[in-house]
């Protein structure tokens, strides 16, 4: 999958920094976001490998320990939809269990 970083923005002020990756097989199109990562280990169009560190958990965005965030969302690409939150709205999240069961890996 390829690999889009944004760094902390107004859009996802709540997760601080974070990663997101694209996934794109049969099923169709999603994206993994990591959320309120320490810092980042990859870089904006990187091509990612499973398994791969992404980045250090931390104490960014919005919250009060150290976590890692993990949201899965089916459809539309955020760099076409102009970064809207409604690219990743409710109406496209999927429980990252089901996602991994049925995709493998992340």
């Amino acid at each position: 999958p390829r690999s889009t970083l944004f760094p902390y923005t107004t859009l996802f002020r709540s997760l601080g920094l974070h990663v997101i990756v694209e996934h794109r097989n049969e099923r169709g199109l999603f994206y993994s976001i990591y959320g309120h990562l320490d810092s980042s280990k990859v870089s904006v169009g990187e091509t990612v490998q499973p398994g791969q560190t992404l980045g250090d958990v931390g104490l960014t965005g919005m919250t009060t320990m150290p976590h890692l965030h993990l949201e899965v969302h089916r459809g539309s690409d955020p760099a076409e939809e102009g970064l809207h939150a409604a690219a990743f709205g409710r109406a496209s999240a999927i429980n990252p269990m089901t996602f991994i069961e049925r995709n493998g890996e992340m």
